[in-house]
C-alpha cells in the first residue's frame, strides 16, 4: 500500500499540527502531495447494541475523503446503531471500524475487510485475531463482537442484537 503514495518526508506536518484543541479529539489531515487542511473533531461518546446486516459490493481500499457510498449504506441502518456490510454471504467490515468476533473461543476478522486498518492489522500481528473467512452463520453463532479502529482500540460488544438476517 504504502508505494501508492508518498513518502512521509513529503508531507509537511509540522506546520499543519498547530494549536491542536486540550481535550481529546480526532484528527482528520486531508492531503494530496501537501496537507491541505486538518481538521480536529471532538471525541464523541457512543455504544453499538444493536446491528443492521446489510448487502453490498461496495469496494473501500483505502480511507477515501469521500465517504458517501459508506454514509448511502448507513442510512439504512433503520433504527440500529451500526451496520454489518456483507459480500456474496461472507461479512467485510462496519461504516466506522473492522469488525472481529468471539466464536468458538477466538477472536477472528474478515480475510477480505472493507479497508485493512491499522488497529486490525496490529491485533492480527500480535495474535489477538485471526483472519478467516467469516460468514453470517458465525456471526448468528458469535458470543461476543468487537469494533477495530485506531479511535475504539479493541472495542467488545456481549450484549448486541442483529437485524437483517
Amino acid at each position: 500500500i504504502r508505494e501508492n503514495f508518498k513518502k512521509d518526508s513529503d508531507l509537511d506536518l509540522s506546520t499543519a499540527l498547530v494549536n491542536p484543541p486540550k481535550e481529546s479529539s480526532r484528527v482528520k489531515i486531508i492531503y494530496c502531495d501537501i496537507v491541505k487542511k486538518v481538521e480536529y473533531h471532538p471525541l464523541l461518546q457512543r455504544e453499538w447494541k444493536s446491528f443492521k446486516i446489510i448487502e453490498s459490493n461496495i469496494e473501500y481500499p483505502y480511507k477515501y475523503l469521500d465517504r458517501s457510498k459508506i454514509d448511502k449504506l448507513f442510512e439504512k441502518r433503520d433504527n440500529c446503531d451500526e451496520i454489518i456490510i456483507v459480500k456474496d454471504g461472507l461479512l467485510r467490515d462496519c461504516s466506522i471500524a473492522n469488525i472481529a468476533l468471539f466464536y468458538e473461543n477466538e477472536w477472528i476478522t474478515p480475510k477480505t475487510p472493507l479497508l485493512k486498518g491499522t488497529m486490525r492489522e496490529y491485533l492480527l500481528e500480535n495474535q489477538i485475531v485471526l483472519e478467516k473467512d467469516v460468514k453470517i452463520e458465525h456471526l448468528k453463532k458469535a458470543k461476543k463482537i468487537a469494533l477495530l479502529n485506531a479511535i475504539v482500540g479493541f472495542y467488545k460488544i456481549e450484549d448486541f442484537t442483529l437485524k437483517g438476517l
